[in-house]
């Protein structure tokens, strides 16, 4: 266990962090904190009462992700952060961000060499990994709980992208349907776990409709299962891989797996 400098916990407790979240974070990491960015709902202030605090952490190894209560907390190194770059995660953090604790300036350093994602660039990768979902039917519904969460992954990260497109970019669900007027998209795409509709074949179907509007037709994927897509391309697309393997080993009411927003945020 690493001791949490007074800086950083005065940090935290001034953004409405719990004492007691304070100290199951500080329980849960074993090397000093460099720096903690907020982003996120908590961050742009469009959060609900019970919305997590999504917290970057820079540090040195100890590179994991974990919840202390409502305190979801991302550990980066700075080389990490800044291979963010072209990603919409690193999008968000430069738009979005707020840094609470950065002695160093290391943080911000990290930050200033992020380079934006282009929203086509972001459209064409999901489309690329879209391929993960056209399945069998006994495929989908063998693993219904992960590929409805990738699927709602990759529609969140295409409605950003449209709002990108637009000239106006967006990281908030709810403000983004009512700029579309489609108030389905809050709960379509919530984080929030409380807001999400059961896992059902009816929403897949609704997911993945809104994704082809946006993207286009599903590609093929001819290995037929997502064992033999993620055997397939381990060497050659290892993001792909990797999707591929979480749709498949993930249940979406495990409160112990990580959502797909919490993977390595390089992937988009």
């Amino acid at each position: 266990m690493a001791d949490l400098e007074e800086g950083a916990r005065v940090a935290l407790r001034n953004v409405g962090v719990t004492a007691q979240e304070i100290a199951d974070f500080e329980r849960r990491v074993d090397t000093p904190t460099r720096g903690l960015l907020l982003y996120g709902s908590r961050a742009r202030g469009d959060y609900l009462d019970h919305s997590d605090f999504d917290v970057l952490r820079l540090a040195r190894g100890d590179f994991h992700t974990f919840k202390a209560r409502r305190l979801s907390v991302s550990t980066y190194s700075g080389e990490q952060l800044r291979g963010a770059s072209d990603t919409l995660f690193g999008t968000h953090l430069v738009r979005d961000g707020r840094v609470l604790f950065d002695p160093e300036g290391e943080l911000a350093e990290a930050l200033d060499q992020i380079v934006p994602a282009t929203p086509n660039a972001l459209l064409a990768n999901v489309r690329r990994y879209s391929m993960i979902l056209d399945l069998p039917t006994s495929e989908l519904s063998g693993h219904l709980p992960g590929i409805v969460r990738l699927t709602r992954y990759l529609l969140r990260t295409a409605v950003y992208a449209r709002a990108m497109l637009q000239g106006r970019p967006c990281f908030s669900v709810r403000e983004l349907a009512i700029r579309f007027d489609d108030p389905a998209l809050a709960t379509l795409l919530a984080s929030d776990t409380e807001l999400l509709a059961p896992v059902s074949p009816a929403l897949l179907d609704e997911l993945t409709s809104r994704l082809v509007a946006i993207v286009g037709p599903l590609p093929h994927n001819r290995f037929g299962s997502l064992a033999a897509t993620a055997i397939a391309v381990w060497d050659t697309d290892r993001n792909l891989a990797a999707l591929a393997v979480r749709a498949g080993s993930e249940g979406e009411d495990d409160a112990d797996s990580l959502d797909y927003s919490d993977l390595p945020k390089v992937l988009l």
